[in-house]
């Protein structure tokens, strides 16, 4: 998964990366305080493109205090978001990228300049479609979702596609995994803790807005560790692999 494509757009000028290494150099050098954003390439296409953007916009504005830098004419490179959409299907085709992991870093320099860079990694099957085995874990802390959008937060544990943990607080509230929203399912209904203190998850929003369509009802609700043995099913949704399966549920 951790292949990469070689053409990339870094402050806004295309460039070829020969050798990998000097990509994950680049990445290396953005600071804990870049905001980032994983958006999934699917049949040479983005997926929910538009909403991505906008999550990627409010996390600037969360962090940066206010600002839009998507439409505000000060900084360079020029973050106009139907800018950044060219680069990105141009980016798709120049690197015949059929399956793909997109990634924009973000991060402000000065009042007036950014640093940005978008690059694709490459993605297989046997990734997206393994399922994953889940482990109950404590957590002491967690902040708000704009700040789990930073580049700094990307230092959690570092697990294998096929395990993951389930996070509850100090009230026994189930939150979220290391990487992904969680759902329920009970009576034909969807149950997934209310987006105060998680990441409110592009995926998890568009189930949230279509769970009728696809003929489920839905509860925004706090979900409390005891109740987790009533459940019939338990699934998590992220931006990369959509709805991933749970094998299992540990304690």
């Amino acid at each position: 998964m951790n292949k990469s494509y070689p053409f990339c757009y870094f402050n806004g000028v295309l460039q070829k990366f020969t050798n990998p290494v000097d990509l994950n150099n680049l990445i290396a050098s953005f600071s804990p305080q870049t905001i980032f954003e994983t958006i999934l390439i699917d049949q040479a296409k983005p997926i929910l493109l538009s909403e991505h953007l906008a999550r990627f916009r409010e996390a600037i504005r969360s962090v940066y205090q206010g600002e839009d830098q998507l439409t505000s004419p000060k900084p360079s490179p020029k973050l106009e978001e139907g800018l950044l959409k060219e680069q990105i299907n141009d980016l798709i085709k120049k690197n015949q990228a059929d399956l793909a992991r997109l990634n924009i870093y973000y991060e402000k320099l000065t009042a007036d300049k950014v640093q940005l860079l978008i690059c694709l990694r490459v993605l297989t099957k046997d990734y997206m479609e393994t399922p994953v085995t889940l482990k109950l874990q404590k957590s002491n802390q967690r902040t708000s979702w704009h700040q789990f959008k930073l580049l700094g937060h990307q230092n959690q544990p570092q697990l294998p596609v096929n395990q993951d943990f389930l996070y509850f607080n100090e009230q026994n509230e189930i939150l979220e995994t290391t990487r992904a929203n969680v759902f329920f399912i009970k009576n034909n209904t969807l149950i997934t803790p209310p987006t105060n203190n998680i990441i409110p998850g592009v995926i998890r929003g568009w189930l949230v807005a279509n769970h009728t369509k696809l003929g489920f009802g839905l509860e925004e609700r706090i979900i409390r560790l005891e109740e987790i043995s009533e459940f019939e099913e338990v699934f998590l949704t992220n931006s990369l692999r959509g709805i991933i399966r749970v094998k299992a549920l540990l304690k």
